[in-house]
């Protein structure tokens, strides 16, 4: 997403040279187990994570999922009124996760840079907005879905 336009299906180097800037190379790390974000409404949900990167992939998206994503758009809707929290890679107070996640009482992290390559879809994770974290939880951890949200 760049000029306010979102680009799919086009080379980074060509976004690159056109706009004259340079990507981060974001390296995944699995030994990396918590985040940290900006909250837009404050939350405690566990859950398991479903990463989206493109429209095709909010029908993959089920009732309780953690929402993950690079940022989201009005057309996630669907999908966001199915997930227990969203997370972000980008995004401040008053992006569209934000003000989604207030209008339908949904936890949510923006701006954690890494969420997409610290998580994996499947992965078992708990958020709890209110510290501004998000973390692995470990395989003797329970995989009930809980939420325990409260508005801020």
């Amino acid at each position: 997403f760049t000029d306010n336009k979102l680009f799919v299906g086009v080379l980074r180097k060509e976004i690159e040279d056109k706009y004259d800037i340079i990507f981060e190379d974001l390296i995944p790390s699995n030994d990396l187990k918590e985040i940290k974000g900006i909250s837009a409404f404050n939350g405690n949900v566990s859950g398991k994570v479903k990463i989206v990167f493109n429209l095709k992939q909010l029908d993959e998206v089920e009732d309780g999922d953690i929402l993950v994503s690079t940022m989201t758009m009005p057309d996630f809707l669907p999908a966001i009124k199915k997930a227990s929290a969203i997370i972000t890679d980008e995004g401040g107070i008053t992006c569209h996760a934000a003000v989604i996640s207030r209008e339908f009482g949904i936890p949510a992290l923006m701006g954690t840079k890494n969420a997409t390559t610290t998580f994996q879809t499947g992965d078992l994770v708990h958020v709890d907005t209110a510290q501004g974290v998000a973390y692995k939880l470990g395989p003797s951890q329970p995989e009930e879905h809980t939420n325990s949200t409260e508005k801020s």
